[in-house]
């Protein structure tokens, strides 16, 4: 997701991503990645022009990884924001 300088959030785009995708090789978040492995994900967001320091938040909402220490989800732990240009 997407959370600009005041926090409104953005999902990614159901109609701007297979549009993108045709263009762009792309698999999702969610195939499996094997050790030492990895892929290219493509992500299409919508959002409004007037929106100030968009920042990009991946995050993982499966219970589990609360327990594992420095996940992002773990306590006393911070969210990892990556600024977009």
């Amino acid at each position: 997701m997407v959370v600009d300088g005041v926090g409104r959030r953005y999902a990614p785009s159901s109609e701007g991503l297979p549009a993108l995708a045709a263009r762009i090789p792309t698999r999702p978040l969610t195939a499996p990645l094997r050790p030492g492995g990895s892929y290219t994900t493509v992500l299409a967001f919508e959002l409004p022009a007037d929106v100030t320091h968009p920042r990009l938040l991946v995050t993982d909402e499966e219970p589990i990884t609360r327990l594992l220490i420095g996940h992002e989800g773990s306590p006393g732990h911070k969210k990892m924001y990556f600024e977009l240009g």
